[in-house]
């Protein structure tokens, strides 16, 4: 038999947690932008951008199929793609197709 005074169990949803490091961007290769780009994140970038980029304390890439031609301030910066501008970064890494 049942009974009938049983509580049921109610389990509280577990609290949010920080954001994840390894959390990035992604620009992709049917996105074009002009302008300023300022991040608090990794970025990957597959399309095109024209302008100024920020990442102060992050990666920025310019993969594959990235076209990037702008004034960059990143922690680490590594090019695969087509890059032009001027560069302030702690680390550049360019990696051959």
């Amino acid at each position: 038999m049942l009974k009938k005074n049983r509580k049921a169990k109610i389990e509280s949803p577990a609290p949010p947690q920080a954001a994840a490091t390894d959390q990035k961007t992604v620009i992709g290769d049917k996105i074009s932008i002009e302008g300023a780009i300022c991040g608090k994140e990794d970025l990957l970038i597959e399309g095109s951008v024209k302008g100024s980029i920020e990442v102060k304390a992050h990666h920025l890439t310019v993969g594959v199929k990235g076209q990037v031609e702008a004034e960059i301030l990143a922690a680490n910066v590594t090019v695969s793609g087509k890059l032009g501008g001027n560069i302030n970064g702690v680390t550049l890494t360019l990696q051959a197709e």
